[in-house]
């Protein structure tokens, strides 16, 4: 009779993945950050980025130590890190760092991922960061983490759950300590992605100790912390603008379907400084904003996110205000990538001392001096702080809003200090018939 054993791992090698970065939301249901935005009142697009303005505060009280980040347990009773600011009306801004559930005991499968280099994981579970405004998740990034493949179950058999998930947890918030130092330095896209970057390098767990004559060490793949790193530091690149103008633009994907965005787009008297990139590292546009996506991390519940992508729009001219207008269009991933609905075209205006403008128009794909002659004959034509364009044919909708139409604003990055720096978000929706 042969007797079969396993060695029991001593050391832990762990590794977190690519982040997936969005608006957390029931599938099928509008965010809870977006319905006062959609609302239609008057100030709502003015409410909803003063709400997304004010995470600026937030990092600047973290890293000037006005406020601490705070220990906690969640639900499951594990441990989680969360900090929060309130502005003068009593609104609470939370930055919560937490775990996913163990998975169920006697678990031995998980999803496979490939890293780089080559070495698969097990794919074992999710720290997730999210910024929320009172009780509403304004933003959400999920990193899932494993373990060298073959090792996951051989881990949670003989392991504590939060004996290995506290010090990575730890690794997780040096990582966005670093995050929120480094954004405040940040004045381009690419000092953004150095952000991510330092922020990963940072999260790295060297040899902590889990147990007895055993430790773990925890290592950041590229991009876990991209989402984030856009989201905390772009206030700041917004408020260096060197020129009068600038706008920044929030799309919000809510259908089921992939959306294309047209590049370039077209520019009168501006350039695009920011904009969704591939996770490549070579800044080149990522012209997809995804359909939802849904997760479902071992032993955490399912959670779809809805995606964006993030503009920027600043002035080439000291005596000018700044035009951009952009086609999109909608595919099916579910159905060999097949266009659905007709494109979609919009329209920004923002002269100097003169009203901002809009417009949205459904129809076939146009040249780009088509849409620049369309641009130009819609501007000043429509000046209010919300539109909404419907395509009959496939129920696809659009809406398009401004914080406001006139008149200097307080700076994303810098609440305390105002300029002509306008923002809007444009948000479709799929209306079923």
């Amino acid at each position: 009779m042969s007797v079969r054993t396993t060695a029991v791992p001593t050391t832990l090698q762990a590794y977190l993945m690519p982040g997936t970065t969005g608006l957390p939301a029931p599938a099928g249901s509008i965010p809870a950050a977006l319905q006062a935005l959609l609302s239609n009142s008057a100030d709502g697009a003015q409410q909803f980025f003063a709400q997304q303005n004010f995470a600026a505060n937030l990092v600047n009280d973290l890293n000037s130590g006005n406020i601490p980040w705070n220990t906690d347990t969640d639900v499951n009773g594990n441990p989680m890190y969360f900090a929060a600011t309130t502005d003068d009306q009593g609104n609470a801004m939370y930055l919560t760092l937490e775990m996913s559930a163990a998975p169920p005991p006697g678990t031995t499968s998980f999803p496979q991922y490939t890293a780089p280099d080559g070495q698969q994981y097990d794919v074992t579970g999710s720290f997730t960061a999210s910024m929320s405004w009172n009780n509403n998740s304004m933003w959400a990034v999920n990193v899932p983490f494993g373990f060298v493949s073959g090792t996951g179950a051989l881990i949670l058999e003989y392991y504590a759950w939060d004996s290995f998930m506290k010090p990575m947890l730890q690794g997780l918030l040096a990582g966005f300590k670093k995050l929120c130092a480094s954004a405040v330095d940040c004045v381009d896209a690419a000092m953004v992605g150095e952000a991510g970057q330092a922020g990963e390098s940072a999260a790295a767990v060297n040899d902590a100790a889990v147990g007895t004559d055993a430790t773990i060490s925890m290592t950041a793949g590229a991009f876990c912390f991209a989402g984030a790193a856009l989201l905390i530091a772009l206030p700041f690149v917004l408020s260096a603008i060197e020129h009068p103008t600038g706008h920044n633009v929030k799309i919000y994907n809510l259908t089921p379907f992939d959306l294309n965005w047209q590049s370039p787009p077209y520019v009168d008297d501006c350039a695009m400084t920011e904009y969704p990139a591939s996770s490549d590292g070579t800044n080149t546009p990522q012209t997809t904003i995804p359909a939802p996506t849904t997760l479902s991390p071992p032993g955490g519940q399912p959670v779809t996110t809805y995606s964006e992508g993030d503009f920027a729009f600043q002035s080439t001219s000291s005596i000018r205000g700044i035009s951009w207008a952009m086609q999109i269009t909608f595919t099916d991933p579910n159905n060999g990538n097949a266009q659905v609905g007709q494109t979609a075209a919009m329209m920004f205006d923002l002269p100097l001392n003169v009203a901002n403008s809009l417009a949205a128009a459904w129809g076939a794909a146009m040249t780009a001096d088509a849409l620049q002659s369309w641009a130009e004959q819609n501007y000043g034509q429509i000046s209010q702080p919300q539109i909404i364009s419907i395509d009959e044919t496939s129920g696809l909708q659009m809406t398009l809003t401004y914080n406001a139409l006139s008149g200097e604003q307080p700076l994303p990055g810098n609440p305390d200090e105002e300029g002509y720096v306008y923002q809007s978000a444009i948000v479709f929706q799929y209306q079923v018939s």
